[in-house]
């Protein structure tokens, strides 16, 4: 099974986790876009972006 991503922006915007989406920008985890392995070495994270697995147990102990 490949693994998926998202990215989560690196600071907390009024002590909320915001997530990116492609086409609104940062914003909720359910508008969160989701990056195949191949797409996260090819892609450029936006300013403030990291990679984080897209599994909340994982997301969670990540952050």
């Amino acid at each position: 099974m490949s693994m998926t991503y998202v990215i989560a922006c690196d600071v907390l915007v009024d002590g909320e986790q915001l997530y990116w989406s492609n086409t609104d920008g940062w914003g909720c985890r359910e508008t969160a876009d989701t990056f195949t392995s191949d797409e996260r070495h090819r892609l450029n994270l936006p300013l403030e972006g990291v990679w984080h697995p897209d599994s909340p147990a994982e997301i969670h102990t990540a952050m």
